[in-house]
């Protein structure tokens, strides 16, 4: 599950809108399963958390939070 700095969404990679998240979560996930949630710096923060609730719908059962570090 990842959330661009406009919002855009995409589950696996592929663009969805806010409505449909929870949905394609279920088509992927097995019960309980995990999502990473890779979202970017500049990215709404009530988006994420939206994008996060309509996953939870679709069966997410644990999110794991992708982070990159800063290169020195």
């Amino acid at each position: 599950l990842s959330v661009s700095r406009t919002g855009q969404i995409e589950v696996n990679r592929q663009t969805v809108q806010l409505d449909e998240v929870a949905g394609a979560v279920k088509r992927l996930l097995p019960p309980d399963g995990n999502v990473v949630v890779a979202a970017d710096a500049g990215a709404p923060n009530g988006r994420v958390v939206e994008a996060m609730l309509q996953a939870r719908q679709g069966g997410a059962g644990h999110f794991l939070i992708a982070v990159r570090r800063d290169q020195p």
